[in-house]
């Protein structure tokens, strides 16, 4: 099924695939020589133009070029490295397109039109390359002539229906990573069904089919198991893990999800104060999207337009308008996109430059984040300073991210800077990543951030450290959902003198700068600071940490869009009634899990009624984790009072028994 375009050069080759439609970028740098040679984030938003495809060939001499995969080409790949799991997955999906030259192969379908994540280890060996990712498409071959080595003509990509159900439901989930399944040595006899029944269980944990944990396993046993075991017996392996609830498995250092909370009481009225009230109102009678929605994309979109100036000052710390924010909802049903277009459509009216201009998607790298906001880049030569880049010289940036997810996913890779510049941006706009090959930095930055996630993804993907690093704390967690049915639409808002009110109450809030609390706020500021500032035990604790920061930015945002000098109560108030809303979102998420993987997981267990044993503690994790581990979670519950332990007299020595408390 191999496609060649018999052309003299891999750059006609590459103009070629242009004009098919695809995103194409020049390759061939890194260690493997396949790596990108320039930022392609871009060219997943646009095709590169035919003078940038001549300046890359000039410049840069590419050995090679790919392709920008994803709705933007309107491809997904499917690689499977080995010529083992190529023979798994060839019985269900048919011959691959191409067979790499080590054996492995590449399968191509059409891009279905919503999000496919590209994940490394979708099973064993296997990668799938969708939105956000990259794949070589042209090289030379030993007769010397260029071929497109992974991608056939649009007519030959098969379906995305052509998927098994099994891959699809697990490209809708997490994927077992190479770290989980354990590349490398061969398992011996004696090892292999704990190994293959510890991959399993894995996998089952982040939601895999049990048709996906037998592919899985299949590829595993022939690849490491010496000898392998039979099919009869990988397939038992499979069955009786697929058995099990997903959430009932421990998956590596994934935040589970722990007793349920109730969901958050509706806004208090406290909240809709001012302006920010007033948009709300002529929003939400024509939209099923939750208030709580519109009014917190309201206040990110204000807060990050106004700049930076309006300001308080907590100790040495400025803080801003600018706010980080994630709409915790189902998917498509709690309507979390249609209040941000709402709010975007009233924005671009009233500051248009500020809406094309100062505003970005796509979060995965600090280096790219820092490149939004970049100053002015020089260096020497010849003795003399000249100019490289002449920078970004608005540095208000709002960055929207329609699946979070996307982004708690790449911080878990080694060397990934996100999550620390998203820090900096949060703390002070000053941004610099301190090695030689990032020469960028950012001063003055003024970022906010706006995510949609689903709670199930959430508790997924937001492992232990994010959760405990600060990065979680430094957001707003709000649970929103649909607020009501609209089968014929809502029809378009009456926004009346709303646009300009607004218009000139961001001019006047451009003007402020550092605000104080007047006496009465000063008052009430001291009432409810020891309360704010007190921690929360566990994971909750971890992820509001920053509640009386929280409110100061929030009291400062009201107090900007009044036009107002001081800080008063009514703005106070209002603040709070955000903050409280905030906090009763992030107990529903969050529970009471502690943050600790291996804790959570045994009070998981005490709670199911049941009283056990060390033996059977340590037979919760397949005997993986080690006793001093165990020892170090069973203290911390029994110092938060969540469990306690009992001795029991047998005919030998005493048993050790936990139960919950």
């Amino acid at each position: 099924m191999e496609v060649q375009i018999e052309t003299r050069t891999p750059f006609a080759a590459a103009f070629k695939l242009q004009t098919l439609g695809y995103s194409v970028i020049p390759s061939g740098g890194g260690d493997k020589h396949k790596a990108p040679l320039v930022d392609w984030q871009e060219y997943q938003q646009r095709q590169a133009t035919d003078s940038e495809l001549e300046t890359w060939q000039r410049e840069l001499s590419p050995q090679l070029w790919g392709i920008v995969t994803g709705a933007i080409s309107g491809i997904v790949v499917l690689d499977a490295d080995t010529s083992d799991t190529r023979a798994a997955l060839e019985s269900e999906l048919g011959p691959p397109h191409v067979v790499t030259p080590g054996g492995g192969g590449h399968w191509y379908f059409k891009h279905p039109g919503h999000h496919v994540k590209t994940v490394a280890g979708l099973l064993p060996g296997v990668d799938v390359r969708g939105d956000g990712g990259f794949v070589n498409i042209v090289g030379e071959r030993p007769d010397g002539k260029y071929q497109i080595v992974q991608l056939p003509t649009p007519d030959n990509i098969y379906s995305w229906d052509r998927l098994p159900a099994w891959i699809r439901n697990a490209l809708s989930s997490r994927p077992a990573t190479r770290e989980t399944i354990g590349e490398g040595a061969l398992i011996p006899e004696g090892q292999r069904n704990a190994h293959l029944t510890s991959l399993a269980g894995s996998m089952r944990g982040r939601g895999m089919s049990e048709e996906g944990i037998l592919a899985g396993l299949l590829a595993e046993n022939r690849k490491r198991c010496v000898p392998p075991l039979s099919a009869e017996e990988v397939g038992r392996i499979a069955r009786s893990v697929g058995r099990y609830e997903p959430a009932s498995l421990p998956v590596g250092s994934s935040v589970q999800q722990k007793a349920a909370a109730p969901w958050p009481e509706p806004l208090a009225k406290e909240a809709f104060h001012g302006l920010a009230g007033e948009v709300v109102r002529a929003i939400d009678p024509h939209t099923e999207s939750d208030p709580a929605a519109i009014l917190t994309n309201f206040l990110i979109f204000f807060g990050n337009a106004v700049g930076p100036g309006p300001h308080a000052v907590a100790e040495a710390d400025k803080h801003a308008c600018n706010l980080f924010c994630v709409h915790v909802g189902e998917t498509s049903k709690s309507r979390k996109g249609s209040a941000q277009g709402q709010v975007r459509e009233l924005f671009s009216r009233i500051d248009p430059t500020w809406a094309d201009n100062c505003n970005a998607s796509g979060l995965s790298s600090g280096e790219g984040l820092i490149w939004h906001v970049r100053d002015r880049i020089g260096k020497i030569q010849k003795g003399e300073p000249i100019i490289v880049d002449e920078g970004v010289s608005d540095k208000r940036l709002l960055v929207t991210e329609a699946e979070f997810s996307s982004p708690l996913k790449v911080m878990s890779r080694e060397g990934n800077t996100l999550s620390a510049t998203s820090r900096q941006a949060w703390d002070s706009g000053t941004l610099r990543i301190l090695t030689k090959n990032s020469p960028a930095k950012a001063t003055g930055a003024h970022i906010s951030i706006l995510g949609h996630v689903t709670k199930e993804e959430l508790l997924r993907y937001l492992n232990d450290i994010e959760a405990g690093n600060g990065f979680a704390n430094r957001f707003l967690w709000v649970c929103v959902k649909r607020s009501k049915v609209l089968p014929e639409g809502g029809g378009r808002p009456d926004y009346g003198s709303i646009v300009p009110r607004l218009h000139d109450a961001l001019e006047k809030a451009r003007k402020l700068g550092e605000l104080w609390r007047d006496a009465e706020a000063k008052e009430m500021w001291a009432a409810i600071y020891r309360e704010l500032s007190e921690g929360k035990p566990g994971l909750l604790g971890a992820v509001t940490a920053r509640a009386e920061a929280q409110v100061l930015r929030l009291s400062v945002l009201y107090t900007a869009l009044n036009g107002d000098s001081e800080i008063r109560p009514v703005h106070l108030m209002a603040a709070l009634a955000v903050w409280d809303y905030c906090l009763a979102s992030a107990r529903y998420i969050f529970g009471d899990a502690l943050g600790d993987p291996v804790a959570d997981r045994i009070q998981d267990a005490l709670r199911q009624g049941q009283e056990i044993t060390r033996t059977s503690i340590y037979a919760l994790f397949a005997r993986h984790v080690s006793a001093t581990r165990i020892d170090q979670a069973l203290r911390l519950l029994v110092s938060t009072g969540r469990a306690q332990c009992k001795s029991s007299i047998t005919e030998g020595r005493p048993v050790e028994v936990w139960y919950a408390t």
